[in-house]
């Protein structure tokens, strides 16, 4: 026999079986204890055995034979299945969003934000790649990305997110008490830190050419070289020294006081900025148009 033209019968001796009686099952159902009657024998007599083995009388006169346990058991769990897949018939598609970043810009900015957009659109996964490869989203790698320089990559549109600058942190605890001595970092005794990713770049400068633009000597002692900005910046929170930072790397260690900046009146800002940048196809979907008007906005703030 074929079990799918025999839907009906089989929901009505799944009800009978989970609840015990005709009387329930047909409560459940919606239908008269007589139709689920009907629907139980016309089964029955399609496989030539019979479901329960029936007693005259009392509260559990309905008993299921061995066989019959074993098949109410895999109805249930079918329809379990089959309702959960109703379920996600009618569910709101999900949509997603592939955010390509850089580990430090992510680590240290994108990811203290991101729990604002994702819970003001809760219908959207938005699925960091954190990645420090530039990779292609022209092509597709991603759909969208955050990236540091001059602005102009083919293939993309590109949204100028904000500017950057380079300037010397420390640990409170290492900031020189008297005002003299941040004169002259080269020479106060303070071990700098040097960011060898940062200045692979050839954007940002050295610690050499910033103690050169502020007018200092070069260091008096070795330093701390770390092939990673995140290393770098970390190292100072620590106290293990100075770091020439990125402005936007470290402003919210310095906000939460975990940081101090040297010498605020040098400055020395880079010609690179931040760029959400996006594919043209990409571009028209909206929730792209959402994540860049919300990453505009936060970036201004």
């Amino acid at each position: 026999m074929s079990g799918l033209a025999h839907l009906n019968a089989i929901r009505a001796f799944e009800a009978v079986a989970r609840n015990g009686s005709y009387a329930r099952a047909a409560k459940e159902l919606g239908v008269t204890p007589a139709a689920i009657g009907q629907h139980v024998r016309a089964l029955e007599a399609q496989l030539g055995a019979p479901l329960f083995s029936r007693r005259d009388a009392g509260p559990n006169r309905l008993v299921l034979t061995e066989r019959a346990k074993l098949a109410a058991f895999e109805f249930r769990a079918a329809f379990e299945t089959i309702e959960r897949a109703i379920v996600e018939l009618g569910a709101p598609s999900r949509e997603a969003l592939t955010v390509t970043a850089s580990q430090a810009f992510v680590g240290k900015w994108l990811m203290s934000r991101l729990d604002a957009f994702t819970t003001a659109h809760p219908s959207l996964d938005v699925l960091l790649d954190v990645s420090d490869r530039l990779v292609d989203v022209a092509r597709g790698e991603a759909m969208v990305g955050i990236r540091c320089g001059g602005g102009s990559w083919p293939g993309l549109a590109v949204t100028r997110l904000m500017g950057e600058e380079v300037f010397p942190v420390c640990a409170p605890s290492l900031r020189p008490r008297r005002r003299a001595a941040l004169s002259d970092l080269g020479a106060s005794g303070l071990k700098l830190i040097h960011d060898l990713m940062q200045e692979g770049t050839g954007a940002f400068p050295t610690w050499q050419a910033w103690l050169s633009r502020a007018g200092m000597s070069p260091p008096s002692r070795g330093g701390l070289v770390v092939n990673s900005s995140v290393a770098a910046i970390q190292a100072a929170v620590e106290g293990s020294g100075v770091a020439l930072a990125r402005s936007v790397l470290v402003q919210d260690d310095i906000e939460r006081g975990l940081l101090v900046r040297l010498c605020p009146e040098i400055s020395f800002p880079v010609a690179w900025s931040y760029w959400f940048v996006r594919s043209r196809q990409a571009e028209k979907q909206p929730h792209v148009r959402a994540f860049r008007n919300w990453i505009v906005k936060r970036c201004q703030a």
